[in-house]
């Protein structure tokens, strides 16, 4: 949302849950792998996961999946590879299927030995708060991860909510998303913005912080950045670029 929190929160910050329901069976579960190469093996290790993808797409794979690197930060040649939307019975049918073991057979024939490390996360997409058109792509995706302080989770969520209500009031046109961390060592949520091209994250005429305060005063704005900003930790920013050629279309689509 470079127009929702990119600038604001740089401007006012200085610089987003309910506990997760796992009896929902909503379609908004995200699975993400992060595939780390052997030293001096990036390149071996793009070649394998190329072939593995066009196994995948040949094979009828029932799920996509898109593979992102960072082009910001520590780019140790890791691929993030993520599949969405789910619920928590798609994964047990995903996992016990009989193209999944005709996958992993390939993947440990093609990929394993280039593969230094894993690691594995599952998000959930928060549609209440977010503001992107089903089923979007990009070429880079902007992600702000925000460490919420214990006990706050409810309470930046509000907050999150009540800038989200006003913009959406004010018909302020932009795509944002946010998923809510369902893993990891701490309460997270991060806000996704989707661009075909640097230049779409260039600040607008008018950013999220602007219309809330033509639209409510600036006192109402700066109560509600202080409101969302007081439950936050910590954060981090993190560009990825999207890998089409790399990606995984499901069967049918």
């Amino acid at each position: 949302m470079r127009k929702i929190l990119l600038t604001a929160c740089a401007a006012v910050l200085g610089v987003m849950s309910v506990g997760a329901s796992f009896a929902e069976d909503a379609p908004t579960l995200a699975k993400m792998w992060r595939i780390t190469p052997e030293p001096g093996m990036s390149d071996a290790l793009k070649s394998a996961l190329k072939a593995h993808a066009e196994f995948r797409t040949e094979n009828g794979d029932p799920w996509s999946w898109n593979m992102y690197q960072l082009v910001t930060g520590e780019m140790d040649g890791s691929w993030y590879i993520r599949s969405f939307p789910h619920t928590w019975a798609d994964m047990d049918a995903y996992r016990d299927s009989d193209f999944t073991e005709k996958a992993l057979t390939h993947w440990n024939a093609t990929v394993r030995q280039f593969v230094a490390s894993y690691g594995a996360s599952i998000s959930r997409y928060v549609p209440e708060i977010s503001n992107w058109p089903e089923g979007a792509t990009y070429a880079y995706y902007w992600v702000y991860t925000y460490h919420i302080r214990p006990g706050r989770t409810q309470a930046f969520k509000s907050a999150a909510q009540a800038i989200t209500d006003v913009l959406k009031a004010e018909k302020w046109n932009d795509t944002w998303a946010f998923t809510e961390g369902l893993t990891g060592d701490s309460q997270t949520f991060s806000l996704v913005l989707g661009e075909d091209g640097y230049a779409g994250f260039a600040a607008p005429d008018s950013n999220a912080y602007q219309t809330v305060a033509a639209a409510k005063g600036e006192d109402a704005a700066k109560a509600l950045w202080a409101a969302f900003s007081d439950n936050v930790k910590r954060i981090e920013s993190q560009i990825y670029e999207r890998h089409a050629d790399m990606s995984v279309a499901a069967a049918g689509k």
